[in-house]
């Protein structure tokens, strides 16, 4: 006579535990992105300059192909990171009140980028991130 072994798996709390995983995963990518655009931001470097009674703020340009300075710290502090399905995370600033709603894809997809080079940094740690993770 043979005896057999019969398991109940619990269906919903094997896809509940791994759905829970990978998000953890993939949010731990999108705030090691997160951390890698804002880290890529150096403060922006201000001449003072007296005029008279007049003082004028003179900032230097920022080299083309390089993250934006920053003076204020407004787009490195608004870097989201949002998971809008178990499988998909989104990392960007977020849309500022009372600025111009174009200025970030302009520096973004104009000379100075700091979004795709902080995914393309931490492309490589992806492995990592992902084991952290679980």
């Amino acid at each position: 006579m043979t005896s057999a072994v019969t398991t109940q798996i619990d269906e919903r709390g094997s896809i509940a535990a791994i759905t829970q995983m990978v998000r953890a995963g993939i949010l731990q990518i999108g705030l090691a992105v997160q951390n890698a655009a804002a880290g890529s931001m150096q403060p922006q470097n201000e001449i003072v300059v007296r005029q008279g009674k007049r003082i004028k703020h003179i900032y230097a340009q920022t080299p083309n192909g390089q993250p934006p300075k920053t003076r204020q710290g407004l787009i490195k502090s608004h870097i989201a990171v949002a998971i809008t399905d178990p499988t998909t995370v989104i990392v960007g600033p977020e849309a500022l009140a009372n600025h111009d709603t174009d200025c970030l894809a302009r520096l973004e997809y104009g000379h100075h980028p700091f979004m795709q080079p902080a995914l393309e940094a931490t492309a490589q740690h992806t492995p990592e991130l992902w084991t952290k993770a679980g």
